[in-house]
Order: structure tokens, then sequence, then C-alpha cells
């Protein structure tokens, strides 16, 4: 996405459900995700995250010029926009994957709330309490689907079709928000670029040097979803106090 406008972002947001679609057209899928961030496809289960998001890409990310001088306010997303995204949460909910997450990962959600609040960004100062409480509301509920080891939409069951979500920690490697997806014998490759931007490629080549390289970090990783109750509560505590640090500031 170069044109930092209203249509060009939904249009970035058709062709991630599109990619997502593609995917679970194949009865064999699974979606290999590092993450550096909070998953981008989440924040669209929560009207309040998904207004912040938006407002942030575009004013900050990718500065459009008729943003300047204009502050937050929690209502700023389109109820069209929200729709969609949850369209690309509920499509990205089918697909098997495995994350690997590292607890530096929600540190770019609060940093941009901290910059937005030290900059005096917010219309109003009770939406930085608000979103803080959004953030931990997605947090329990990524806890939700560690211990079910499915995807789901906040305040729902998993469904019959629901993607198995296989959820690891690994202290000492950050990703980069790439991810790698491998249906029936085709692998491909979604490379980030740009803060929200992707390339995508099928080189055999490269697609199996990086398939081998996830597969060697996830050996080195902590299972969390499923397994290890002990594991995921310590893991999703550092969160919490990471939230209520941030909110108490």
């Amino acid at each position: 996405m170069t044109n930092p406008t209203d249509s060009a972002f939904d249009e970035w947001l058709t062709s991630i459900y599109q990619n997502f679609s593609y995917l679970n057209s194949f009865k064999n899928k699974h979606l290999y995700f590092l993450t550096k961030d909070i998953p981008f496809t989440t924040h669209f289960q929560i009207p309040e995250l998904a207004s912040f998001k938006y407002f942030f890409w575009k004013k900050t990310i990718l500065q459009n010029e008729a943003m300047r001088g204009i502050k937050f306010a929690i209502s700023d997303l389109s109820k069209e926009t929200f729709e969609l995204g949850r369209k690309v949460v509920q499509e990205y909910n089918k697909i098997p994957c495995t994350e690997v997450w590292n607890i530096e990962s929600i540190n770019s959600t609060i940093r941009q709330i901290e910059y937005y609040r030290e900059a005096k960004m917010f219309s109003s100062p009770s939406d930085v309490s608000l979103l803080y409480e959004k953030v931990e509301e997605l947090i329990c509920h990524l806890e939700k689907q560690a211990e079910l080891g499915k995807k789901f939409m906040i305040g729902q069951q998993p469904s019959p079709d629901a993607g198995d979500y296989n959820l690891l920690h690994n202290d000492l490697i950050l990703g980069d928000n790439s991810f790698l997806a491998v249906v029936d014998d085709l692998k491909i490759s979604f490379i980030s670029h740009s803060v929200i931007n992707y390339i995508v490629t099928r080189d055999e080549r490269f697609c199996t040097y990086r398939y081998n390289s996830m597969q060697n970090l996830i050996s080195k990783s902590t299972q969390i979803s499923k397994v290890g109750e002990k594991e995921r509560s310590r893991f999703f505590n550092r969160f919490y106090d990471k939230i209520r640090l941030g909110s108490r500031l």
C-alpha cells in the first residue's frame, strides 16, 4: 500500500482477505507466522483497537497529509472498513497456524499508545485508558485460544472449521511479521516490508530455505498452546504486567 487514502487501505485489506481465501481453497494448508508485533489480523475483532491501528498507520506510518494536525478519536474507523477487517480475521481463523512470539511482541502497540499520549494526539484522555483495556481484552482472548489450541472470534466458541492455533515462545528471536504458507505441495512466502506491506514469492529454493529455518526455530522454542499451563500463564502474565504498567503511567 503506497497511497494512504481510505480506499487504498480498504484495497489493502481486500488483498489480505483474498490471500487468506486462496490459502483456504486448499485441502491441506498451514501458516507459519514469525511475529514482531501482535498479529495485525487480530485487532479487527475489537472496534477500538482497529480504529487506533487504522489511524496510526495512516497518520504516522504512511504520513497522510490530510491528517496533519488531526487528533485520534475512537470513532474514526468506518463501519465498512471494520467489517472488512472482521472478514479478514474470520478467514484467517480457518487456517491452521503456528505463531512464534517473543515477549517483546506486545511492545509495539504499547509504544504507539504512549507515543500518541505524550504527543497529545488523543481527542479525549479517556480513550487512552479504554485502549489499554482493549489491548488486555485481546491478550485474554489470545490466551484462551492458546489454551484450546483453536482460533475463533472474541465472545464465540471455535467453529467446526476452526484452524488449529499452535503458539510458541522464543525469547531470543524477535520476528519480522513475515509468514510462510504451506499448501499441498506448494510453499508461499509473504515477506513484510515498510511496516504493513508484503512481497509474495513462490521461489522454491527461497521458500524451502525459509521453511527449514522456521522448523529449526520452532525446535528451539517453548510450546505455549494446549500444553504447558504453567509456562502459558507465566508467558501471558508478562504481557498483562506490561499493559498494566503502561496504563498507570
